[in-house]
């Protein structure tokens, strides 16, 4: 509660955010198309908590989906637990460009990565094994110092291009349940 004294300024400054916000946007696409999307909040969290939300919304749907999920904390890094299996879940919304791009990607103990793309109207899920992220991502696609990286690397996905090495593990949820099915039997 404002007291009335500071109120005047109190809405001034929030008319001066909010004309702030409006001016910054204004003609990016990329901000435009989240204007009615039920999920637009997800677009504007820090990177940590976009992470966080993400494995809730992975543990959630496996969880729907009739799996045993849980997240869990390992040498200092987050997984999701499927029935005994371990993912690394990473979440993105579009970049100016379009593309998801799946940061801090770790060569870590897990056994299949989990990578949800949340754009305004639409969800991309790719399920992909470690052995394959080994070969297409780890040790290629360096975040912080290009092909020299050694300890993190990203994953970028243009859903109207995507990689043809990537097509078999993915786009929609109804895949990632099939991935992760044939991965447990």
């Amino acid at each position: 509660m404002v007291n009335s004294a500071s109120q005047k300024d109190y809405d001034d400054i929030v008319a001066f955010a909010l004309d702030f916000e409006e001016k910054r946007h204004k003609g990016k696409p990329e901000f435009s198309q989240w204007e009615n999307s039920p999920v637009r909040f997800i677009h504007t969290l820090p990177p940590a908590t976009k992470g966080s939300l993400g494995r809730k919304i992975a543990e959630f749907w496996a969880q729907n989906n009739g799996y045993e999920a849980h997240i869990e904390y390992v040498d200092k890094q987050h997984y999701l637990q499927i029935d005994g299996c371990r993912f690394q879940v990473k979440m993105s919304t579009p970049w100016d460009t379009g593309t998801y791009r799946f940061q801090q990607i770790r060569d870590t103990d897990f056994d299949c990565g989990f990578f949800i793309g949340v754009s305004a109207h639409d969800i991309h899920v790719w399920t992909i094994p470690k052995e394959v992220l080994d070969t297409h991502v780890i040790g290629t696609l360096g975040q912080h110092t290009g092909q020299d990286a050694s300890d993190t690397w990203w994953l970028e996905v243009n859903v109207n291009a995507v990689p043809a090495w990537l097509e078999e593990y993915g786009s929609q949820l109804s895949d990632s349940k099939r991935i992760i099915d044939e991965l447990l039997n």
